[in-house]
């Protein structure tokens, strides 16, 4: 019986956010489909460059990677995007950490490909090492699920998983966002996709490893994150998971917290409005002048520490409510008050970039007209030779500049400005 991998209220990516606000899946329900926007066609990209470069790295032992990918065009909902250095070399560590977890856990089994219409005798005319090696089935890749067992809309894809029989079983999410790291502990898409991963063998592991590649966005433990955890502890999620999905049907109850960030119902959530509301003491049918919020340095320790805790969800908050109104008055709405303006001049660019560059070439030159830069310390190690080592006596690492955290980040605290300047004092 073929899965259903179509769309879920309940599914594993939105997990997070149904599983603390039962009700915002009624709430998103009456809502248009969002339309597809460019970061999530490049994530999508992305993901099938991941998809496309382990399957031939595992089902035919390809000797080559992503970089040979660079300059190919691809395209995901009507976007259409280049591989790029950057790209190719995400899916390039996406790739090796799981060719290099599957070396060190000794896997010895593998999925077999699935040849369709004309295809399916060509594994005949294989050599024998290659027909071998693909009956080696020792890792899912975009394996899709269904959780029947949990609920009948319980279902998702799996980016990869790998496996022990008996042993280990570790799952993988490929991440290419860069605003947000993504946490591997205790992540509940993970667990998600690790107990579609393990199906009826979930009991029969001894470990589950839960790992997020996240090449772009900024880390301390790095862009691989990982997080080992015992097959009684999924499976305890499992049966909470069950009761979880259960209430989006049952419950209206909404609350505010960081999963609000990707949620679409922000504009009608009414735990989003009261929780605005109460942070800002604001009665919104007073005009503006009437709630003047106070400054910063009138904040009591308490009120600057609620804020804080809360600026993520305040800002989500007004972004939408600024895009609501754009794309209101765009469609010939209205709003009392506003209107849409052209913004300031605009940039000149070339009309036919290849046309004007010939025409200046035949007065000026190529010299004149095109400018060159130094490559960047990493881009220059990647020419292989003697350049790391150039690198490394010519180059720098500047500091970090400070950002604001909780405390409960691994990052370590930093001295406080005027201690740090105080160290820099010679007494002697």
């Amino acid at each position: 019986m073929p899965v259903d991998t179509g769309h879920s209220q309940v599914g594993a990516s939105t997990c997070e956010r149904w599983w603390n606000c039962p009700g915002s899946n009624a709430l998103i329900a009456t809502l248009p489909t969002p339309p597809a926007t460019s970061y999530a066609a490049e994530g999508t990209v992305a993901h099938a460059l991941c998809e496309h470069v382990l399957k031939n790295k595992v089902c035919f032992c390809a000797q080559w990677d992503a970089t040979s990918m660079i300059g190919e065009v691809m395209e995901a909902d009507d976007f259409e995007f280049k591989v790029t250095d950057e790209m190719a070399n995400a899916a390039n560590l996406y790739v090796n950490t799981i060719l290099e977890d599957a070396k060190r856990i000794e896997c010895n089994l593998r999925k077999s490909v699935q040849l369709e219409g004309n295809n399916k005798e060509a594994w005949k005319h294989w050599d024998k090492d290659t027909q071998e090696k693909i009956y080696q089935p020792w890792v899912n890749i975009e394996q899709p699920f269904t959780l029947d067992d949990v609920d009948p809309e319980a279902r998702g894809t799996n980016d990869a998983s790998i496996f022990v029989p008996g042993e280990t079983l570790i799952v993988y999410d490929f991440k290419y966002g860069k605003g947000v790291p993504v946490e591997a502990i205790e992540n509940k898409q993970m667990l998600y996709y690790a107990i579609g991963a393990a199906g009826d063998k979930l009991m029969n592991f001894k470990s589950i490893e839960l790992v997020i590649v996240q090449p772009r966005a900024e880390h301390p433990q790095g862009p691989v994150r990982r997080w080992i955890t015992t097959p009684q502890y999924v499976n305890t999620f499992k049966q909470e998971l069950a009761r979880r999905i259960k209430a989006t049907r049952t419950s209206d109850k909404t609350e505010t917290g960081k999963w609000c960030r990707f949620c679409n119902a922000k504009m009608i959530c009414p735990a989003t409005r009261t929780k605005v509301n109460e942070i800002a003491k604001a009665d919104f049918q007073e005009p503006v002048k009437a709630n003047a919020l106070k400054s910063p340095d009138r904040l009591t320790p308490l009120e600057l520490k609620v804020l804080l805790d809360n600026a993520d969800l305040i800002e989500n908050y007004i972004k939408e409510v600024r895009e609501y109104a754009f794309n209101l008055l765009d469609r010939g709405g209205t709003v009392e008050g506003y209107k849409l303006v052209k913004g300031g001049k605009a940039h000149r660019k070339w009309e036919n970039e290849d046309l004007a560059a010939s025409m200046l070439e035949l007065e000026f030159g190529e010299d004149e007209i095109y400018k060159t830069s130094l490559k960047s310390p990493a881009q220059i190690e990647k020419l292989g030779g003697s350049a790391k080592e150039v690198v490394e006596l010519y180059s720098i690492r500047p500091d970090s500049k400070l950002v604001l955290a909780r405390d409960t980040d691994v990052r370590e605290r930093q001295n406080q400005k005027a201690l740090a300047d105080f160290d820099d004092i010679d007494l002697g």
